[in-house]
């Protein structure tokens, strides 16, 4: 099984990254790979394991089996530990997790004590 690119990686936090391609995942820290401190999926909801070959990261699918509605579950739930204060609604938990993702990090980010602030002086003037 081919893991499909985009994945999603979830660490013991609950924050969940989405990483574009297998040349990203070097990004991560070798001794947070060795350590297990990452659980993902692939793009279809394959579960996947991320593991270290020649001091390369690398990522592999551990079933065929889709885990759709985890993979859903974990970005709702980044969502919640993200914006404790602004909850996300979305009526319509679409079935493409790049899009529901990107919602989400387009929630995270229009809710930011930045972007609040700034909304803020603008009603202001």
């Amino acid at each position: 099984m081919k893991v499909v690119f985009p994945i999603f990686i979830q660490d013991k936090d609950k924050w969940i990254y989405m990483i574009n391609g297998p040349l990203a995942l070097n990004g991560l820290e070798i001794i947070d790979i060795n350590n297990n401190e990452y659980v993902g999926w692939d793009k279809d909801g394959r579960p996947i394991e991320l593991y270290v070959d020649n001091n390369d990261i690398k990522a592999r699918c551990l079933s065929d089996e889709k885990q759709v509605e985890i993979l859903k579950k974990a970005i709702m739930d980044y969502a919640a530990v993200a914006r404790r204060k602004a909850p996300f609604c979305c009526d319509d938990i679409r079935s493409d997790m790049v899009v529901l993702f990107k919602a989400v990090e387009q929630h995270i980010n229009n809710h930011s004590v930045f972007n609040v602030l700034k909304r803020v002086l603008r009603s202001n003037r």
